[in-house]
């Protein structure tokens, strides 16, 4: 069973309903903070497939640095494109999960993730340098690692955590052929540790 010891009453599933203010959330987001545009293409490329339509610029550069605040835009919009009958939340947790995926088939990505083979647990120990490598400030640092047990601190992550970087997360778990729980403890709105439970 996933959580031990303090984490058992500190994680809670996301709550997929949970109101989300986008205006409030997206005017946060400080101006200097940017991400690579591989997540804009990966958002984009899965809104023209189910829609024919896209938000955003009619080009991202993968490894281009782009405003955080853009991406959050291009996200919320892609999310309500292709999944108009799920609460955003829900939206952006089945765009969040094809991201991984694809993110392997970049060249930085496959840096970073080529190296680890099918082991889940050595890949999720890579997460720290993944996020420094597509993200100006966003840090992500494990402190817990068990052979089927993490747990992820992720720190100024303002591309909705408790959601987009769940499905993530949800994703790369599939992609390992494993099966999952993902629990979260949530500080701010761009402040959270996730409990990552697989087999």
């Amino acid at each position: 069973m996933p959580g031990k010891g303090k984490h058992v009453t500190e994680f809670q599933s996301p709550d997929w309903n949970k109101p989300l203010d986008l205006a409030e959330h997206l005017a946060a987001i400080p101006k200097e903070s940017t991400v690579k545009g591989v997540f804009f293409r990966s958002a984009i490329e899965q809104c023209r497939e189910a829609t024919g339509d896209a938000p955003g610029r009619d080009h991202y550069n993968a490894l281009s640095n782009y405003p955080t605040l853009e991406l959050a835009e291009v996200l919320a919009q892609c999310a309500e494109r292709i999944y108009p009958s799920l609460s955003l939340r829900k939206g952006l947790r089945h765009l969040g999960a094809n991201v991984f995926p694809r993110l392997r088939k970049t060249t930085v990505g496959n840096l970073i993730f080529g190296t680890v083979g099918r082991e889940l647990t050595s890949a999720l120990k890579m997460t720290s340098r993944a996020y420094k490598a597509f993200s100006n400030n966003v840090s992500a640092e494990l402190t817990t690692t068990d052979s089927n047990l993490v747990v992820l601190e992720l720190r100024n992550a303002w591309t909705f955590p408790d959601s987009y970087h769940v499905g993530i997360f949800e994703g790369a778990i599939k992609s390992y052929g494993k099966h999952g729980m993902i629990t979260l403890h949530e500080h701010t709105p761009c402040d959270l540790d996730l409990q990552i439970y697989f087999a």
